[in-house]
């Protein structure tokens, strides 16, 4: 086989070495036309098949698939590469010795004959495809797909993914200490997002090439059955493969004794507190009576996303609070650093991590969170499916949230922190339909959810029938009245018990999507909505 880099030849190769079907034992090349997902597809297979020439070399298993994706751009398709078991690597005819090792090795990946190619990291390189290779071996790895063995390229306006790499490698706490099995991806900073996903191999290290020169930002979500934190870093690709991009997974950073943040939605397995986006948020610490305190929060890449002093309560020495404004839009992991400068020159320094929660929400048709609604994640590597449900505990989702299916609480609330790839979100409860006119639906469900972009502020609509009046009937005389409707706004901006009072949102807080939730559920006569 010759190099695909600087070859003047149209080809896709999923494995340019001398195949052999003639050879005892070898199964013939067989092809044809079906679907993935909702595509057209067309695959060729090579199952069990042998080198050229002899059968000792054993039996290689692999498949391309050429999949339609017409339903994006006109010509465009991906290209997707599957690998079973790869146990020779060059023919004979290529140098290759008596079990169709060494030699003139193969090579997998593409060209369009004249100025754009790709060829995966290992073509050409002795021993680097083969199943025993527990690091590089090609039914160990993946390139946007989960699934190992599998490697996915996307052909769109006519270009096929090329250009050069990015490489490191994942550690654990330290630098000592590889870590297998993370989820990579790295996504350009252009305003159309793109996205390669593969994971780290037995030795923490990660490859992705193809890639055009640009500003990318890398990003490591830990195995599962781990509490490491996702990290990011910041990548600039010009001209040259980029080797070292190391990225070290630190453990959780817990609230520490005698500080706290509320309201917050409670802690992840690792013990790090989880606070909605929206809400304004109390923070508290203890510490030297008589000093002067500071608070800092920061986004992943060290970026400074709200600051502020922490008076130390009057009346109460040494307890220091700081009201934090509500961090929207910022979401996603977070650092709290606290700084208490004492009387006579000493200081403390305390620091934490913290999820800011995006959250999507489950309503029934008057607007009120549903609790206990079953909320289901689905993914695929393709927009065009098959989707399938996230399984429980799966790296796919951060540790922050690592429940699927996810049941709501009294706020409807519901999220996942989740790598790169096309999902699928599905509300479901007991009693509860799709609105009109899918009735007949026990369940709604989202369309497909192309992440990135982050999709926040996602809402699923259930019709759970006539709601129960409880939250908005003030009066408690068994309907929402007018009167219900003015209790409720002159409560405006107070703070309440939640789920008492018209807390319909179940925040804690009156606001106007209280007052509006309560009065759509009003059904005496003159029941227009108060000006607040």
């Amino acid at each position: 086989p010759f190099g695909l880099a600087s070859t003047n030849t149209k080809i896709i190769a999923p494995f340019f070495a001398d195949v052999d079907t003639r050879q005892l034992g070898s199964n013939p090349v067989t092809y044809g036309q079906g679907t993935v997902g909702s595509r057209p597809a067309f695959a060729v297979n090579w199952l069990n098949v042998a080198c050229f020439a002899t059968p000792n070399g054993g039996y290689n298993t692999l498949q391309m698939v050429l999949i339609d994706r017409s339903d994006i751009g006109t010509g465009d398709f991906d290209i997707e590469f599957n690998y079973g078991s790869i146990l020779w690597e060059a023919g004979q005819a290529s140098g290759g010795d008596g079990i169709c090792q060494n030699g003139n090795t193969v090579r997998i990946g593409y060209s369009n004959g004249v100025s754009n190619s790709f060829e995966l990291d290992g073509s050409g390189i002795a021993g680097a495809f083969l199943d025993s290779n527990l690091v590089t071996g090609l039914i160990y790895n993946n390139r946007n797909s989960l699934q190992t063995g599998r490697y996915l390229f996307p052909v769109r306006n006519g270009n096929a993914p090329f250009g050069h790499s990015i490489a490191g490698t994942v550690f654990a706490n330290d630098t000592n200490t590889p870590l297998p099995d993370a989820l990579v991806q790295i996504c350009s900073n252009q305003q159309d997002t793109f996205c390669t996903l593969t994971s780290s191999n037995s030795n923490g290290d990660y490859t992705v090439g193809g890639l055009t020169d640009s500003n990318y930002q890398v990003k490591v979500f830990p195995p599962a059955n781990t509490q490491y934190l996702p990290a990011t870093i910041p990548v600039v690709l010009t001209g040259a493969d980029l080797e070292h991009q190391d990225i070290v997974l630190l453990g959780p950073e817990p609230l520490p004794s005698g500080t706290n943040i509320l309201p917050n939605n409670g802690v992840s397995p690792g013990g790090i507190p989880v606070v909605y986006w929206q809400n304004p948020l109390n923070l508290t610490t203890t510490g030297c009576s008589g000093g002067s305190a500071s608070y800092t929060i920061t986004d992943e890449l060290g970026n400074v996303i709200a600051a502020g002093a922490m008076p130390e309560t009057a009346g109460s020495p040494g307890h220091y609070l700081a009201i934090v404004p509500s961090l929207y839009p910022n979401h996603g992991q977070v650092t709290v650093s606290i700084t208490i400068n004492c009387p006579g020159g000493s200081s403390v320094d305390i620091r934490f991590a913290m999820y800011i929660d995006p959250s999507g929400v489950v309503k029934d048709t008057f607007g009120v969170p549903i609790n206990g609604a079953t909320v289901t994640l689905y993914r695929s590597d393709s927009s065009a499916g098959p989707f399938v449900a996230v399984p429980d505990g799966d790296a796919i989702m951060s540790p922050t949230n690592r429940t699927n299916p996810f049941t709501t609480q009294a706020q409807g609330l519901f999220g996942w922190d989740v790598i790169a790839g096309y999902y699928k979100v599905r509300a479901e409860k007991s009693g509860c339909t799709a609105p009109a006119p899918n009735n007949a639906q026990n369940f709604v469900e989202t369309e497909v959810l192309t992440i990135p972009p982050p999709v926040t502020d996602l809402l699923l609509v259930l019709d759970c029938g006539t709601p129960v009046y409880g939250v908005c009937d003030v009066t408690q005389d068994g309907a929402v009245s007018r009167t219900d409707i003015l209790n409720i706004s002159s409560r405006l901006r107070s703070t309440v018990a939640v789920g008492t009072l018209g807390d319909v949102n179940h925040d804690g807080r009156i606001t106007s999507l209280d007052t509006r939730g309560c009065t759509l559920q009003c059904t005496l006569p003159g029941c227009a909505e108060p000006t607040p």
